[in-house]
């Protein structure tokens, strides 16, 4: 077969017009599920907040809550410079925005995803069959419709991912270039993106057999990568902070966050139903810690053997690119949360990139292992019943999204008596708050978050609790500011928020008090 020749099972008229119809599917789906508009998070205060100050002429920033303007460095900025880029044009808020690009990107993430496995298999059938998949993966459906950058990461890893296998298979150096380039807007979209940066790498000096177009070909994919990743860079170290604004230590993830990540995947790969997964949670852990090892030993055994003997074979890029991205992504995920950041979550959010580079290995290999044995029809029932696994989670997902605004975008938040009658306060007072995202996004008003007793990414005691907390009372006790205190009787009947909360609010008066919270001053 020539270099870059795709051979269908079936007519290409078909193919395109399967492809259209799925793409439709993800859009009307998208649609469904966001009749509120998009999801809101902690998170996403950052990332709207951002845009609004880029098209306030601020620079990329958050408001605090003395009302000035401190740089982001925790969140990286391009999903923030395209809301703000399109919000400029259209005259919308970025929130609005918000649910508009992420409606874009869930229908051209369908079509990458079959336009990456008909790369890595030549198969339009298995294309087709790896598209439905993607369609009924409750995580791909979640990471679109909610106000963050996993929509627009998975559009520019896909996009990269295929340019890359056609690079490789048309052995066409030159677009290593634009493929860094869309590595470093990953990197500027995610931080989890140097995950699949480094992959792109290490599968250019695998695959690519010429020491000579391995080498021009990695400086030119360093290049574009250093294009947007390197202002970024410069501007933290000008800033005198790094990049993701994290200390480097070692903090092992608490039990329950573990316990959480092994039953999410084995969620995604199993059935639920009677409590399938729940009741042999450990059991699940070590398989899915042995499936980890073998993955990663698989791809650095494959990985060795491309690089002293590079095929370019069609079954070696479709089983060895996602492996490796895949890989990647988990290594890195685990050195984050046991050296950099313990608050991040195993939830299916943050595994995301892990699950799309799954289905594209089971489908790739479904293909090469059926193919191979002439039984086709089987590989139809596996793809379709794998499908239908996930559809199963799924579909509780698309009921109970349809049926309110998830997050910050929820009937309880708007409709939320407390942050009305904190909308309502005397402007020109500081804020203290332990939703300040919530005021932020929804009321439009500036805060200081609660003291924390406790570094959520380290979980070390916080050396300056006693001055923050001081500070804040005397703010208050002077007629100055005001604490508004969310979910307050939720918080006050757990023991350890309870103990915080008598330790931060100690000698407060009581504004006012409401069934979902309570604010405190004079």
């Amino acid at each position: 077969m020539r270099a870059g020749r795709i051979i269908f099972e079936m007519k290409k008229s078909v193919y395109v017009v399967l492809m259209l119809l799925l793409c439709a599917a993800a859009a009307a789906l998208y649609l469904y599920c966001t009749p509120f508009g998009v999801g809101l998070t902690n998170d996403s205060s950052a990332y709207i907040g951002g845009a609004r100050s880029l098209l306030a002429g601020q620079g990329y920033v958050r408001i605090g809550g003395d009302g000035l303007p401190r740089a982001i460095t925790h969140f990286p900025p391009f999903y923030s410079i395209v809301l703000a880029g399109i919000s400029r044009v259209t005259g919308q808020d970025p929130l609005a925005t918000a649910k508009w690009v992420n409606l874009c990107c869930a229908v051209i993430n369908q079509a990458l995803f079959m336009t990456v496995l008909l790369l890595l298999t030549g198969s339009g059938l298995t294309a087709f069959l790896g598209g439905v998949t993607f369609l009924c993966a409750g995580p791909v459906l979640q990471g679109h419709i909610y106000g963050l950058s996993e929509g627009l990461y998975l559009t520019l890893f896909l996009s990269g991912l295929a340019l890359s296998l056609r690079a490789v298979r048309c052995r066409k150096s030159g677009l290593w270039l634009l493929i860094g380039l869309l590595s470093g807007a990953l990197v500027l979209t995610r931080y989890a993106g140097l995950a699949a940066a480094g992959a792109a790498a290490v599968f250019i000096l695998c695959v690519i057999p010429s020491a000579k177009e391995r080498l021009t070909s990695l400086l030119l994919y360093l290049a574009g990568l250093a294009v947007p990743l390197g202002p970024w860079l410069l501007k933290g170290s000008r800033d005198g902070e790094s990049a993701v604004n994290r200390a480097v230590s070692l903090h092992l993830p608490a039990a329950d966050k573990v316990e959480e990540g092994i039953r999410n995947l084995a969620g995604f790969f199993l059935p639920e139903f009677g409590g399938f997964v729940d009741k042999f949670i450990r059991f699940w852990g070590i398989v899915i810690a042995a499936g980890l090892i073998l993955l990663l030993a698989g791809v650095v055994i494959f990985g060795l053997r491309e690089f002293f003997r590079p095929s370019g074979s069609l079954l070696h890029s479709a089983l060895f690119a996602p492996g490796l991205h895949g890989a990647a992504y988990m290594v890195m995920l685990i050195i984050t949360v046991c050296f950099i950041d313990g608050s991040t979550l195993f939830d299916n959010r943050i595994l995301l990139p892990f699950y799309v580079c799954a289905m594209l290995l089971v489908s790739a290999f479904c293909f090469h292992y059926f193919e191979q044995k002439r039984l086709k029809v089987l590989e139809v029932i596996v793809l379709i019943g794998f499908a239908a696994l996930l559809f199963e989670d799924e579909l509780d997902l698309i009921r109970e999204f349809h049926r309110n605004g998830q997050g910050l975008a929820g009937e309880e938040w708007r409709e939320s008596e407390t942050r009305l009658a904190a909308e309502e306060l005397p402007s020109g007072k500081l804020l203290f708050s332990n939703r300040q995202t919530a005021l932020s996004l929804l009321n439009d008003q500036p805060s200081y978050i609660l003291p924390p007793m406790f570094d959520s990414a380290s979980f070390t005691e916080r050396d300056t609790f006693e001055q923050d907390r001081g500070w804040m009372s005397d703010e208050v006790l002077s007629g100055n500011a005001f604490v508004v205190v969310f979910n307050y009787q939720e918080m006050m009947e757990d023991p350890g928020d309870r103990e915080w909360l008598e330790t931060v609010l100690e000698g407060l008066p009581v504004l006012a008090e409401y069934p979902d919270g309570a604010i405190f001053g004079e």
